[in-house]
């Protein structure tokens, strides 16, 4: 897919493929119980980018076993969102997505899952349905803004949030994009 970016600028971005569904707490609750610290250098590395992967300096930013890695998922206050979805135990709220996570948590998870962290092209590029450039990845003939979840709360008209109004990953099978 190639396109402009925001200054103008032309990129190409390489096929790449991404997880269907957002990270649920039930997936990211594996990861914390086999978590035994930071990943390895390298790991999580993208691809198509050289010297992407983990990077031992960031270590410290990363809990050092599964017990600190879970008291942080319970403590830390959640900066964009009023709500968690993380529990200490496993409940109703296991197929719904993990929030309030670091970005080294993110990209730690990524490593562990065999994967790696998409870069901001990569997620333009899958935003707009690959080489077909959409105004929404869903989008077809016609537009049906129905499909999209809206805000951190999934309807994105409510000013306030609470657990109950997280949706569930996967709960909008009409919004897959390509």
């Amino acid at each position: 897919c190639t396109g402009c970016d925001a200054t103008g600028g032309k990129y190409t971005v390489s096929p790449l493929r991404l997880d269907k569904y957002e990270v649920t707490v039930g997936r990211f609750r594996a990861f914390v119980e086999a978590y035994t610290g930071p990943p390895k250098a390298g790991a999580g590395a993208h691809p198509k980018v050289t010297g992407s992967g983990w990077l031992a300096d960031w270590n410290g930013n990363m809990s050092t076993d599964s017990a600190a890695l879970e008291s942080a998922m319970e403590f830390r206050p959640c900066k964009l969102l009023s709500v968690r979805t993380w529990t200490k135990e496993p409940g109703e709220n296991e197929q719904k997505p993990a929030n309030c996570l670091t970005w080294y948590e993110a990209f730690a998870f990524c490593a562990w899952d065999g994967g790696f962290l998409p870069t901001e092209l990569d997620w333009q590029a899958a935003a707009s349905g690959g080489a077909e450039n959409r105004m929404y990845a869903w989008a077809g003939a016609t537009l049906d803004i129905d499909h999209a979840l809206y805000g951190a709360c999934g309807n994105g008209v409510s000013a306030t949030c609470d657990l109950s109004s997280i949706l569930e990953v996967g709960s909008k099978p009409a919004g897959a994009g390509k």
